[in-house]
């Protein structure tokens, strides 16, 4: 009877098998080739990554121990948020345990280059001393397991997350115990430590954006003044950015802390002017404006808002449209974030990598990797970077879909062509410098091509049928 009934389950599995092949058949054999061209839907399947997560353990709660997780990094999200969000949902081992409430949630994540802003609900306030400092080295510990990530400074409400009253600024990651940590602390307050780390904002050498840097300052009780002289002295690297604060500018009067009438402290700055402050665009006046608002509030736990004065006339009110004080909230979609482009250069014959600032939205989506790469480098990236040698264009990108680790680019059949009508080594650059950029991308790891929703079986020096993996030995 048994083996009746495995018999009888056997013939209607082959048969659904068989009705499945057929109706498989029928639909390839009547699918139209002509690929409509319309909006692109990056269609997102599972990429696995794997993180190393920080926790600490039942047996042993003063350490954080690490639990590798492996988790889906596709690229409409970055791999620090995809992080945090694992790190609050808890350990997946038993013998650890979460420091963090599940009541607490991720606000935003900022990165640019190797420093990353963490911004967390208020909920992380209700923990007690030792616990948020616990939580906070979970945090930073995590991300900076992460490649490219040495600095975080996590935020709430604007305002460093302060332990003990200890602003710390941004930090790396820690190996010791709780106690080692608290004493650390400690003794940086009872000693008003030598010096300290800060997060300072400066405008990236096109002017679209604000970027971060980290200086290491003398920690001194004018903290406010100090910051806005490190601001007029401007970037340590001239050639990502410039200051935003020209060298005739300097502080009127000491920067004042005040209380609002609604309990909230005020810093107000008053500096003298330069020839151009007040006559620069509305964008341009919120980039200065914001890179001071920035660097203070992210820096000075008490600071809620800012008034800037220009030779003691409140400009608040041109930045903000109203008269109102200035909160960090309002620069926070100024700053920007490092996208790595591959070109190749002037004879063809290797790729030149490439930085360029853009939105933070953009980091991490490979529709926007290539709008920028299709733009050609930007002045002052680099020298021997030149232009895609075909003029392609959004619009000649059908659609892409990703899908465990692969993003599949439809091309037009004419940009196929013109990438073929190419002489052997511009060929090859072209070809490897959309699938460099491509793989850059976090969970992506190879590159396939198609023109029009079919496979390209020939036409040129490089075999575009299968998928391709990045040609790290072209890169300069």
């Amino acid at each position: 009877m048994q083996r009746r009934k495995w018999i009888a389950w056997l013939l209607i599995a082959v048969s659904c098998f068989c009705l499945a092949a057929c109706r498989v058949n029928s639909a390839s054999n009547s699918t139209d080739t002509e690929v409509p061209i319309g909006l692109e839907q990056e269609d997102v399947y599972e990429n696995t990554e794997t993180l190393v997560l920080y926790y600490p353990s039942t047996t042993d709660p003063e350490r954080l121990y690490a639990e590798n997780r492996s988790i889906d990094a596709s690229s409409t999200n970055t791999l620090v948020n995809v992080a945090v969000e694992e790190l609050l949902k808890g350990p997946q081992h038993t013998d650890l345990f979460a420091v963090i409430p599940r009541t607490v949630r991720l606000i935003m994540t900022e990165q640019s280059g190797q420093i990353v802003t963490v911004h967390l609900s208020s909920e992380i306030l209700s923990l007690s001393d030792r616990e948020l400092l616990l939580a906070k080295i979970s945090i930073i510990n995590t991300l900076t397991s992460i490649n490219g990530v040495e600095y975080v400074t996590l935020m709430c409400d604007e305002k460093e997350i302060t332990v003990m009253g200890y602003a710390s600024g941004a930090e790396g990651m820690f190996v010791g115990t709780l106690d080692e940590k608290i004493d650390q602390y400690r003794q940086a307050m009872e000693s008003g430590a030598n010096s300290r780390k800060i997060t300072l904002y400066f405008q990236n050498r096109s002017g679209e954006y604000l970027i971060p840097e980290i200086r290491t300052i003398e920690n001194r009780s004018d903290l406010a003044e100090t910051i806005i002289n490190e601001l007029i002295a401007g970037p340590s690297d001239t050639s990502r950015s410039y200051a935003v604060m020209r060298p005739q500018m300097h502080l009127i009067e000491t920067p004042i802390l005040t209380d609002t009438s609604d309990g909230s402290m005020l810093l107000i700055v008053n500096l003298t002017g330069d020839d151009t402050f007040l006559s620069e665009s509305s964008g341009q006046l919120m980039m200065r404006v914001g890179a001071i608002v920035l660097s203070l509030a992210s820096n000075m736990p008490d600071v809620d808002y800012v008034s800037v004065q220009i030779d003691s006339l409140s400009i608040n009110r041109y930045v903000a449209g109203r008269s109102g004080y200035l909160h960090a909230s309002m620069f926070r979609n100024l700053v920007g974030n490092t996208m790595h482009l591959y070109y190749p250069n002037a004879n063809g014959t290797h790729l030149v990598e490439v930085e360029r600032m853009v939105d933070q939205s953009s980091v991490g989506v490979a529709r926007d990797t290539l709008t920028e790469l299709f733009r050609g480098p930007q002045e002052m990236e680099s020298p021997d970077a030149v232009p895609l040698p075909v003029m392609l264009s959004d619009s000649d990108v059908l659609s892409l879909q990703i899908q465990n680790g692969q993003v599949t680019v439809n091309l037009k059949k004419d940009a196929v062509d013109m990438i073929f009508a190419l002489d052997h080594d511009t060929q090859y650059t072209c070809i490897y410098a959309i699938v460099n950029s491509l793989c850059g991308l976090q969970g992506i790891n190879r590159v396939a091509f198609l023109a029009n929703g079919e496979t390209i079986t020939s036409g040129g020096v490089v075999s575009m049928e299968g998928a391709l993996m990045p040609n790290i030995g072209l890169a300069r």
